[in-house]
């Protein structure tokens, strides 16, 4: 999910910065694509997790579970540092060029 989160936040970015919102309207887009993007993984996070038992034997439920959990944490944590790293670098650079 994270990968999502973090191609619609370049996505966000390349918009507002061709599209010349002004920053009310940058921040209602804002808003909608985090709703989005959390909504999402409301649902897809505990699908994921109830997909595994039904895919993997149970002898090496624990192993898998413990794989998923840990490849998904790192996964969260590296694409919320570069969404969030691209979006303080470009949110700035756009709200300086439309002043």
């Amino acid at each position: 999910m994270s990968l999502l989160q973090g191609g619609c936040a370049v996505i966000f970015i390349v918009f507002t910065i061709f599209a010349g919102l002004t920053a009310w309207q940058y921040s209602v887009l804002l808003l909608a694509v985090l709703f989005l993007t959390y909504g999402a993984s409301t649902i897809i996070y505990p699908s994921g997790e109830k997909l595994i038992p039904v895919l993997v034997k149970e002898e090496k439920l624990v192993q898998t579970n413990s794989l998923f959990m840990t490849t998904e944490k790192v996964l969260d944590t590296a694409f919320n540092a570069v969404s969030a790293i691209l979006i303080s670098f470009l949110t700035g650079t756009t709200l300086v060029w439309q002043s």
